[in-house]
């Protein structure tokens, strides 16, 4: 009996042990895989963290503590010093957080740059501006670098000033050279080079109201310059042609010779006109152009009786007809010219 006890006691004990050691093995099991988990999730932040470092390479931000707390998470994760980890992982967190804003500032830095950069293209820019908007810009580049945000505001404001500026002194230039255009006025300019004149006003109009004013501004120079352009024409046929010579034709003998190119080379269009005209006016033609009208009322040799559309060209001779077409193909090609030189030597090509 006292045997069997024995061996029941025994077997009790054995039990416990096996029982223990399960248990024990059991929680090692548990340790280690938790231990793996843990460093396998700690190494995930280290890298993710490492990654969002990339950010910063090539900055002229100073990053060494950043690199330094790397080099000890590395070095725990090598030693797989668990213990160690929830002090780093704080770091690790806190410090991720710090670069996420210092990322998203940089940017909010880098459109608001760009956007400007792209501003400053819209509006002509005068070289106390541009020095100001480099100095802005230069200074905005070098806290983008270093990823320094302090300025943000300040340079944001600086560059918002700026364009305030610019588009107050662009619709100033605006209004002074429609103020010009006007004051020159258009009554000297022909059908087709008014029709440009009102075509390069129009466009200049859609593109200042959308905010273009530097290519607004380019139609209006060139606007100008062809209604320049024209009044100085206007005042050299006035003096080619002198209204107090009274006796004298602009093309002497055009009803009873042959005109040739030699004769109106040095006409303007406006000249070229009025040797039209004059055909006409041989003939007691009246004019609807007041202009005209005045320069034959002060000729000696005309007697104006009939509407120049009442006028019957059939009773010309054959010298007048032919010098009619010649002097109307003449004048067409003045204005060709005219026109493309124009466009040829002021319109940028982009416009």
């Amino acid at each position: 009996m006292q045997e069997k006890s024995k061996k029941r006691s025994g077997l009790i004990i054995f039990c416990l042990l096996i029982f223990i050691l399960a248990i024990a093995s059991g929680a090692y099991l548990l340790f280690s895989v938790w231990k793996n988990d843990r460093i396998n999730d700690f190494k995930k932040q280290v890298n993710n963290f490492e990654s969002l470092l990339t950010n910063f390479a090539g900055s002229s931000m100073d990053i060494t503590e950043y690199e330094q707390l790397i080099a000890e998470a590395n070095n725990a994760l090598n030693e797989k010093n668990v213990g160690s980890f929830n002090e780093l992982e704080k770091d690790l967190k806190d410090d991720t957080k710090y670069l996420q804003k210092l990322i998203s500032d940089n940017e909010e830095m880098i459109s608001v740059r760009d956007k400007y950069t792209e501003m400053i293209k819209k509006y002509k820019i005068t070289e106390a501006y541009q020095v100001t908007y480099e100095e802005t810009i230069t200074s905005l580049d070098m806290a983008i670098a270093a990823y320094n945000n302090s300025e943000k505001n300040n340079l944001i404001q600086a560059l918002e000033a700026l364009e305030k500026g610019l588009l107050a002194d662009n619709q100033k230039e605006i209004q002074k050279i429609k103020n010009s255009i006007n004051t020159i006025g258009t009554e000297n300019a022909t059908a087709s080079e008014l029709q440009m004149i009102n075509g390069y006003g129009e466009e200049a109009e859609e593109l200042q109201a959308e905010g273009d004013y530097l290519a607004a501004l380019d139609k209006l120079d060139i606007c100008l310059e062809l209604v320049t352009a024209i009044d100085a024409r206007a005042a050299e046929s006035e003096t080619q042609i002198k209204m107090e010579d009274t006796d004298t034709y602009v093309l002497e003998g055009s009803d009873t010779r042959k005109v040739v190119e030699g004769d109106v080379s040095a006409l303007s269009v406006y000249g070229l006109e009025l040797a039209i005209c004059e055909i006409y006016a041989r003939h007691g033609a009246t004019f609807s152009d007041e202009q005209t009208q005045a320069y034959f009322d002060a000729k000696t040799w005309y007697k104006g009786t009939t509407p120049k559309d009442e006028i019957d060209t059939e009773e010309f001779n054959k010298f007048e007809i032919a010098n009619l077409t010649f002097l109307e193909e003449c004048k067409e090609q003045v204005e060709a010219e005219t026109a493309e030189e124009s466009e040829e030597t002021t319109i940028p090509d982009e416009l």
